[in-house]
């Protein structure tokens, strides 16, 4: 047997790997890990609700959240030329297909739950952001590729000096017990800005 100095050491040692690990709070860059694609507030949908999306684009200041805190769950939310915070939001309203719902941005909330987020620990480094009141988990979709994001427009990488296309893709929930076994496009990472 091990004498008990050995024990204790290696339950000290074991102890911080085993514990939760908590995103980072305030300005933050929330990054999906299957396109490595930044979340970023999109165009304005209709009124005041505006599109959620990813996007590869290194200079998209709309890629800025503010996470929150609020009990045991948590509220993202983007200030970036807006006059009232703007929350990032699902809704059974928001229903796409049988399967998913669209993600949107909005000043207006009907319910607090609509727009509180649990943040898990994947214990891999990364993150699953599901909604607190319809139990989905957020996930990047289809990536699109259109005129003024995609190819025929490629845009000066600064950081290398190269130019590479743009790639936007839309931001929806599903509904899953295990986000590991979903796949990738429900993981994301999380870090201060």
């Amino acid at each position: 047997m091990f004498p008990t100095p050995i024990i204790i050491l290696l339950i000290v040692a074991a102890g911080p790997a085993l514990s939760k690990i908590e995103p980072p709070l305030g300005c933050v860059h929330i990054e999906n890990i299957a396109y490595r694609r930044f979340l970023f507030a999109g165009q304005y949908q209709s009124g005041y609700d505006r599109n959620v999306n990813f996007d590869n684009w290194e200079r998209v200041v709309d890629k800025e959240w503010v996470l929150e805190r609020s009990g045991k769950e948590y509220r993202i939310y983007t200030v970036k030329y807006q006059i009232a915070p703007m929350y990032l939001l699902v809704n059974r309203a928001t229903q796409v297909d049988n399967n998913r719902r669209q993600v949107h941005l909005s000043a207006f909330v009907n319910s607090t739950r609509e727009m509180s987020w649990k943040i898990e620990d994947q214990k891999n480094g990364y993150f699953a952001i599901q909604n607190k009141d319809l139990k989905e988990y957020l996930y990047a979709g289809e990536q699109k590729y259109d005129i003024p994001y995609g190819c025929l427009r490629p845009y000066e990488n600064w950081k290398t000096n190269s130019s590479i296309c743009r790639s936007v893709g839309q931001v929806f929930t599903w509904k899953g017990t295990n986000p590991k076994k979903l796949g990738h496009e429900f993981q994301w990472k999380i870090h201060s800005c």
